[in-house]
């Protein structure tokens, strides 16, 4: 009695599933593609001393990241700018001799510390003037110079509405083409965003670090976004 009972409702079932297995639909993806000029620059300024005893090269380092933060505020930068990170101290040993004698064991020469600040500001065009001051001031290292946007967000919202509009406008296109109609908006799924920085801009002063003022010109960031839309489709009456 219960199979006589259930198999109607199979059927029905069946029968729903085929009709919708058969649904003509049409897929495709939009695009959008954003390039903003970057209003942010991020990087990082090392400083390193050797020396014999731990205490003098300590203080020397200080001296040296203080100098530099003094300028820092000279030149307007704030606080919440800037800040220091990733302090170390450690000792340096003797290196072997061409030939060492049997049990021949390093031995502490010396110690070395680095310091960093890293620096992430919208003050594009004092960088230049920034990176010459920390050189001048003893900086051994300047790098992971990025360009970046401070509001990505707002720029994603408008890639992915851009890209959904795209979507939209190419399925009217393709229906009008293909002389079908859309009938439902079936699915729409954002398949990814991609805000991309250009490169670092490292190599673009090293070799003018000792030079004239240091030239940096940050370039656009490229902010893109992909929509997939399907639509239920049907032939024009």
């Amino acid at each position: 009695m219960m199979f006589k009972v259930l198999t109607p409702l199979l059927c029905l079932f069946l029968c729903t599933f085929a009709r919708a297995a058969e649904t003509p639909t049409l897929s495709l993806k939009g695009q959008a593609v954003l390039h903003k000029q970057a209003d942010q620059i991020s990087l990082i300024i090392g400083i390193t001393n050797l020396g014999a005893e731990a205490d003098h090269v300590l203080a020397e380092n200080s001296k040296k990241m203080q100098n530099l933060i003094g300028e820092l505020n000279k030149k307007g930068f704030d606080k919440s700018e800037y800040q220091t990170g990733q302090f170390s101290i450690q000792p340096t040993y003797t290196l072997p001799p061409q030939n060492p004698p049997a049990g021949w064991r390093p031995t502490i020469n010396g110690y070395e510390v680095s310091n960093i600040l890293k620096i992430k500001t919208d003050k594009i065009k004092e960088i230049g003037a920034l990176i010459d001051t920390a050189h001048q001031a003893g900086a051994s290292k300047i790098d992971h110079i990025y360009a970046s946007l401070k509001d990505e967000r707002a720029y994603w919202e408008e890639a992915v509405a851009k890209a959904t509009k795209n979507a939209i406008a190419d399925a009217k296109i393709m229906a009008e083409a293909a002389q079908v109609k859309l009938n439902r908006l079936l699915s729409i799924s954002l398949n990814d965003t991609l805000a991309r920085s250009p490169q670092s801009l490292t190599p673009m002063f090293l070799k003018t670090m000792a030079s004239e003022l240091t030239p940096i010109e940050p370039g656009d960031i490229e902010i893109k976004a992909n929509v997939n839309v399907v639509y239920e489709i049907d032939k024009l009456e």
